[in-house]
C-alpha cells in the first residue's frame, strides 16, 4: 500500500484534501466515481468525516504523499 494525498473539489466551490492508503491511483478513482454501488463519498479531512454526493465531485487530484 502507499499514501497519497486527495484533493477533491466540488460544486459548491469547497475543496477538501486529505490521506488515503491504496495501491495504485486507480484504484481512488474506482472508489470514487466507478463504484456505482453508493452514491456517497466518505472521507475524513483534518479530523473530520465527510460525506459528499459523488455527482457534487467536480474536480479530483492525486499525488503521492512523500
Amino acid at each position: 500500500m502507499q499514501e497519497f494525498k486527495v484533493y477533491l473539489g466540488l460544486k459548491n466551490g469547497e475543496k477538501f484534501t486529505f490521506l488515503t492508503e491504496a495501491e495504485s491511483d486507480k484504484q481512488i478513482i474506482s472508489e470514487i466515481i466507478i463504484e456505482a454501488n453508493y452514491s456517497w463519498y466518505s472521507f475524513t479531512a483534518e479530523s473530520v468525516k465527510y460525506q459528499v454526493r459523488k455527482e457534487d465531485i467536480v474536480s479530483i487530484g492525486i499525488s503521492m504523499d512523500e
